[in-house]
């Protein structure tokens, strides 16, 4: 069955030592919602130093799909990036390591901006009219610039050139500091300009470091020069020396332009700009068009700087500049008893696969356990390798992997059964049954290759991690069903160790007839399938959870340590009018955590602020609906609001309240003066308790009740001297996780991959039927899966809204059913050569032959996933949805492949009969013998 076992050995053995050094040598990382993790806020701001009303929303969101892209291209590394508010963007980093996490501030802080201009050189001048009218000529003198700039910078002011030119320093590795004798001057001036904070703008600290003191100009007296957005289809390539570069081609509708642009600077030095440091320059030796290759000359770029420079020109440049604002650790979004449970669940859904592969299948499930340890450990290093982040859904997606990975070994097993009642030898068997069962094996899992492929190429963010993830789990499933079990059945064979394989039987000899009432079968898939568009339809927005809709980001303070759980409980069971829970997907981490307790929640729920009603005064707050119902729910345990006991006299235009401080006052008349600047007249303020936390504040006011609360707040905010309470330090809009960008290509990847699996199964099936019946039976499992998602969800019978880890749960259902569909349609193939009878007949036979494996394979796996589901079902995990929608998934699937599919296949057949005249299709399906496909 198997020659030279010594290297079939020695493969396995290089490949789990490959695996045990990436282990060992390399850390987990766990998902925020296991271990936590840290949030960084941003501040975004424009690039050039204009006005905040000149970026848009969609700036922001522009942005964030750039972000998204350069800190997790390939999507596995469970970051989560999203909008608070209308200016602040929000990334959720896990568990990482120090390392980690500070290469990902140091891509936030790096704007990504590449500029193509022509260096200053002297003679250079600019002639333009000023804003008197007068005419103005500039000439460039990089010693008078220079001065100005260093006297500018010892002021601790910005400095700008003269119109027409801008300055750049030097990248840091292209200074060479110590032959500069001046550098240690410079470095005392920085410490005296830093220490004295004699500068006030917080984004351009970086132009008073002393290695910014040497820099180049450019002369720009018209035109820019050329960004990266300019530019497209970056790619590594090799200088004339040999060196390290970089190569781009610049946009269609720019080519033009940059001809002339570079035309008209011949022999002079082009600059290469990133992130506003002068990287390299070259000398244009010739008009450009379309291809251009940038590189430092000499030995080239170092591989950091080639890779960070495609990465900044592959993901975009940002159009805003983010600005770190906090960065706070929390703690795991979920629950100990939601973790404790899934990992239960994982343990005991794993052991039932092992126990029932050992008592079906006695010797022969020794080796397929074997095989999935090995399969095991190659994925887990690999995703190492990868620096994916373990997650809940991630681990319950491994176990999944652990109950399909049997597939290839149930399938296997199987044919040799189907050998050994041939009256074959064991060997003969063993060998015969895998060299069948290979065919089969190899194009069930290249179809689902190529649906990962096309989501790793079209894909982003998530949707692309979930290919990456998809593809390892094929390759090595493979690997380990179709070479280790092979080697370890085949050592135990030859060895002596088995002499006959002793398995239980599911079906003796089974001869249903599943055609007998397919036109029941096929209408009511119809109307499953009518019944999930109408859902999909007819529930709007309120399907989905916080990864696609948004909602609220709020902090709470408490004043006494809570768990997640005391937070999520009480906010799950409000209901509306209708008695539906009021928060559906909700979200809460420990802020500062000191074990599983703390002071401050972070908490995201599908709550969105509604609009002020028709009577509301001037100043509303939108989210004052929201803050009312935690307060009604955490009121006793929260920290006092900052203002409290309000009372306004219209008639006397008086108001007045009591003011909570986090802080006591250093001053009185600090609280005074707020008051004053906020429109008080008369402004009164006394101490009501012993520690100087609570005073009570009075005044006559000009403007109404809730104006002048919040004008009030405003100021008191604005303070840097007065720390008030607040049960809520932040309260903002939270975007979705999921942009449209990510929608767009998810939606791109799918019909790309559909596509391909239709002209590969037209392809290896020799007939276009088989394609069509296999995307016909994908579109069916998909439909109603979703319908049955969206009505338990609507209905409240399961927590199920869509988020991305349903979405992961919809793509699995995919592969799986492709699996299944596959498995029938080679069996199909293989009996039209062998088999006598009409083309009906033939099907059915080979369903009944393919029964076994299909009801085995099916009852592995949704063991696994209702082991899960049930573990999780009540705990607001995001397992519950994720399990439930592979159950569904699980179940359709496998009917699709009989009573879908199938049917499809005999009634393409029936029509290309009756276009052929009867006869057609006797010749481009049956073989040696075989009877014409009837329409019986």
């Amino acid at each position: 069955m198997t020659s030279n076992l010594v290297s079939r050995y020695a493969v396995i053995f290089v490949v789990l030592a490959l695996a045990g050094v990436i282990i060992s040598t390399n850390d987990i990382n766990f998902g925020i919602d296991l271990r936590g993790g840290t949030i960084l806020t941003y501040k975004v701001q424009p690039v050039e130093g204009s006005s905040k009303e000149s970026f848009t929303s969609e700036d922001v969101d522009d942005t964030i799909a750039v972000i998204s892209q350069r800190i997790n291209k390939e999507g596995v590394k469970d970051i989560n990036v999203r909008r608070e508010g209308e200016d602040r963007i929000v990334i959720t980093l896990p568990n990482f390591t120090k390392e980690q996490a500070d290469e990902i501030r140091r891509r936030m802080t790096q704007v990504g901006e590449l500029l193509l201009a022509i260096q200053a050189e002297p003679g250079d001048k600019v002639e333009y009219v000023d804003e008197n009218g007068d005419k103005k000529t500039v000439v460039f003198n990089k010693t008078q610039f220079d001065e100005e700039r260093t006297k500018a910078l010892k002021e601790g002011k910005p400095y700008t050139p003269p119109k027409g030119f801008r300055w750049f320093p030097k990248r840091p590795e292209r200074r060479d500091k110590e032959s500069d004798a001046s550098y240690q001057k410079r470095v005392q001036e920085y410490e005296r300009l830093k220490k004295e904070k004699l500068w006030e703008v917080p984004g351009e600290w970086m132009y008073f470091a002393p290695e910014y003191w040497d820099p180049e100009y450019c002369y720009d007296p018209e035109n820019p020069g050329f960004t990266g957005r300019d530019i497209y289809d970056a790619s590594r390539s090799v200088d004339e020396n040999g060196g390290r570069a970089v190569s781009f081609k610049i946009k269609t509708a720019r080519q033009t332009p940059f001809s002339i642009y570079t035309g008209n600077y011949v022999g002079r030095q082009m600059a290469l700009i990133l992130n506003g440091e002068l990287w390299s320059s070259a000398t244009i030796r010739q008009r450009l068009s379309d291809n251009v290759q940038i590189s430092r000359g000499g030995g080239g770029y170092t591989k950091t700087e080639q890779d960070w420079l495609l990465n900044c020109l592959q993901a975009g440049s940002l159009k805003l500049r983010p600005v770190l604002e906090s960065q706070d650790e929390v703690g795991a979004t979920l629950g100990a008893k939601a973790v404790g449970r899934g990992e239960a669940a994982f343990i005991v859904g794993s052991l039932l696969v092992i126990l029932f592969m050992l008592v079906y299948y006695r010797a022969a499930g020794i080796v397929a356990i074997l095989a999935m340890v090995v399969n095991f450990i190659m994925i887990f290093a690999i995703l190492m390798l990868l620096q994916a982040s373990l997650t809940l859904p991630g681990i319950a997606g491994l176990v999944l992997t652990v109950g399909m990975a049997v597939d290839a070994n149930i399938l296997i097993f199987e044919r040799i059964r189907e050998e050994l009642d041939k009256g074959k030898k064991l060997i003969h068997a063993a060998k015969n049954g895998f060299d069948r069962a290979f065919v089969t094996i190899f194009d069930a899992n290249l179809t689902t290759f190529i649906v990962a492929a096309f989501l790793v190429r079209y894909g982003t963010g998530p949707v692309k991690g979930f290919g990456y993830t998809m593809m390892t789990g094929i390759i090595c499933t493979m690997f380990a069903g179709l070479y280790v079990s092979r080697t370890l059945l085949g050592t135990a064979i030859a060895k002596g160790w088995v002499k006959e394989l002793r398995m239980m039987r599911m079906f003796k000899k089974p001869n249903f007839d599943f055609f007998k009432k397919s036109k029941v079968y096929v209408t009511a898939s119809v109307l499953l399938m009518l019944f999930g568009v109408v859902m999909f339809i007819a529930t709007g927005r309120e399907k989905y959870g916080l990864d696609f809709n948004g909602g609220t980001s709020v902090r709470l303070a408490f004043t006494e340590p809570v768990q997640v759980a005391d937070i999520e409980e009480p906010i799950l069971a409000v209901k509306d009018e209708n008695g539906k829970p009021r928060f559906k997907d909700i979200q809460a981490s420990l802020v500062d955590p000191e074990g599983d307790h703390a002071l401050l929640v972070d908490l995201k729920l599908d709550w969105e602020a509604a609009p002020p009603p028709e009577d509301s005064e001037e100043g509303y707050d939108p989210y004052q609906p929201i803050q009312e119902e935690l307060t009604r729910l955490f009121g006793d345990k929260l920290v006092p609001s900052p203002l409290t006991d309000v009372q306004y006299d219209p008639q006397k235009r008086t108001w007045s309240a009591t003011v909570h401080l986090a802080k006591p006052l250093a001053d009185k008349q600090v609280l005074l003066d707020v008051m004053a600047d906020a429109g008080f007249r008369s402004p009164d303020a006394q101490s009501v308790d012993e520690k100087g936390l609570a005073w009570r504040i009075q005044g006559g006011v000009d403007a109404g009740a809730e104006a002048v609360r919040s004008t009030l707040l405003a100021k008191l905010a604005e303070n840097k001297n007065i720390a008030v309470s607040t049960p809520f330090p932040k309260l903002r809009f939270l975007g979705p996780n999921v942009v449209a960008d990510l929608k767009k290509s998810a939606i791109q990847a799918m019909l790309m991959s559909l596509i391909f699996i239709l002209a590969y199964i037209w392809f290896r099936f020799k007939e276009l039927k088989y394609g069509f019946a296999a995307t016909i039976a994908l579109v069916h499992d998909v439909l109603i899966a979703l319908g049955v998602v969206i009505f338990v969800n609507e209905f409240d019978l399961v927590t199920v809204p869509i988020t991305l880890n349903v979405i992961a749960g919809f793509l699995t259902i995919i592969g799986y059913s492709l699996n299944d569909t596959i498995v029938v349609f080679d069996r199909i193939r293989e009996n039209l050569g062998n088999v006598k009878g009409s083309f009906r007949d033939i099907i059915n036979r080979s369903i009944n032959q393919t029964l076994s494996r299909t009801v085995l394979t099916s009852l592995t796996t949704f063991i696994v996933v209702a082991v899960i589901f049930f573990a999780s079902l009540g705990l607001e995990s995001p397992l519950e949805g994720l399990a439930f929608t592979l159950m569904i998934g699980v179940v359709v699937g496998t009917y699709s492949s009989i009573f879908v599919a199938s049917p499809i296949l005999v009634w393409l057949t029936q029509i290309e009969a009756k276009r052929k005249g009867g006869t057609g299709s006797q010749k481009s399906i049956a073989k040696k013998g075989d009877t014409a496909p009837t329409a019986g």
